[in-house]
């Protein structure tokens, strides 16, 4: 749990029986964590192709990245189109 507090979040966590139900959620919201570090890799890396699928309407870190993406995706079509524009004006002017 402490090493999941600092961010690493590639530590396994293994529930301790098969009745351990604190171990299961546990166990699954550190992969949650994982996944969403691993959405947030992508994106870091420029992949703004990258499918968030928030779990629900109170997964807010999901339904942010799902935002987040929306927008960067937004923002870099007006980026080409600009750019797109721009390059039409230096044509006419040459």
């Amino acid at each position: 749990a402490e090493r999941i507090a600092e961010g690493d979040v590639s530590t396994p966590v293994v529930p301790r029986s098969a009745g351990d139900a604190f171990g299961h959620s546990f166990a699954r919201m550190s992969e949650y964590l994982g996944e969403m570090a691993d959405v947030a890799h992508e994106i870091a890396g420029g992949n703004l192709h990258v499918r968030v699928t928030p779990r629900g309407a109170g997964d807010r870190f999901g339904v942010a990245f799902e935002g987040m993406v929306a927008n960067l995706r937004a923002s870099a079509r007006e980026n080409r189109e600009l750019a797109e524009q721009l390059a039409a004006a230096r044509a006419r002017l040459e």
